[in-house]
């Protein structure tokens, strides 16, 4: 089909299989983002000839990370790399001894994520899920945060392809502006802490990368936010600093700026004994207004 091996999309063989639906879904929240993207290709094998089956996609590793790849064979999970743990991974071992199939190889590189599913017999389709988090950038200029999808995720299009993309995005503090193609597309909802911005297309291909930058009011405002994943039962926490000061200095001089982050929590039990011993103090001194005062 024209196309080197080793071209992003999906490899059946040596043929390059063209793309014939494609949806990203993205949830953005501050820094970071979680893209979801589905891509259904079809594959016209008439010999039913059994063949490799290779994926790849575009991705830095300096800014994102695959959490999961998933692959289905003419409606059938075939085979997929994701993060399980030791009990899920046993039974897959055993699941994958038991139909004789190998485990999905990743391969990836820098700038590539590349996954080989193994062989199979393909009669209609394959639907690749692949699932990944990207740390977002971030223009101080600007006060704005850059996010991008590579328009060149797939090489190959088919002639009736359609390309849909959900993205929805929170910011803490009030959206100035959206840069993006589709600029006025974007609806915005501004609630009391918080505000929220979304858009949905649907395209019959990308023919540019899919990006945009938003600007908010109070970039440089630290921030906090509390994520929660009731089905795994765990949480974490996003913290963002983006620290603005100036120096006096001269400009041939040259300084170093450290910046300390203690995690280990030992400060804020430093703190609670100090307060403890203030409170103690001037409890026994009876100097209450003066405590107060010193608060």
């Amino acid at each position: 089909m024209g196309k080197k091996k080793g071209s992003y999309g999906l490899w059946y063989g040596n043929d390059l299989i063209p793309l014939k639906f494609a949806r990203i879904a993205i949830e953005m929240l501050d820094l970071t983002a979680v893209v979801n993207i589905q891509q259904m290709f079809v594959i016209q094998n008439e010999g039913k000839e059994k063949k490799s089956l290779e994926f790849a996609f575009p991705i830095d590793d300096t800014q994102g990370s695959v959490i999961s790849s998933k692959i289905y064979v003419d409606d059938c999970y075939f085979g997929g790399t994701q993060v399980k743990t030791k009990e899920e991974e046993k039974k897959e071992k055993a699941q994958n001894k038991r139909n004789r199939r190998g485990k999905a190889k990743n391969k990836s590189q820098r700038d590539k994520f590349q996954v080989n599913f193994g062989t199979s017999c393909v009669e209609e389709k394959v639907v690749i899920e692949m699932k990944y988090v990207i740390e977002l950038k971030s223009v101080f200029e600007t006060r704005s945060i850059y996010f991008n999808v590579p328009y060149i995720f797939s090489e190959s299009y088919d002639e009736n392809s359609l390309v849909t993309i959900e993205t929805e995005m929170e910011m803490s503090s009030k959206i100035l502006m959206i840069n993006s193609p589709y600029s006025e597309q974007w609806k915005l909802s501004h609630g009391p802490n918080s505000t929220s911005a979304s858009i949905h297309l649907s395209i019959p291909k990308l023919e540019k990368d899919f990006s945009f930058s938003v600007s908010i009011e109070k970039f440089y405002d630290p921030r906090a936010w509390l994520i929660e994943d009731k089905d795994n039962n765990y949480c974490a926490s996003l913290l963002v600093l983006n620290p603005q000061f100036s120096v006096q200095t001269h400009s041939e001089q040259k300084f170093e700026i450290i910046f300390i982050v203690d995690r280990s929590g030992f400060f804020s039990l430093l703190f609670f004994f100090l307060f403890l011993f203030l409170f103690l103090f001037f409890k026994v001194s009876h100097s209450f207004s003066f405590f107060f005062l010193t608060l």
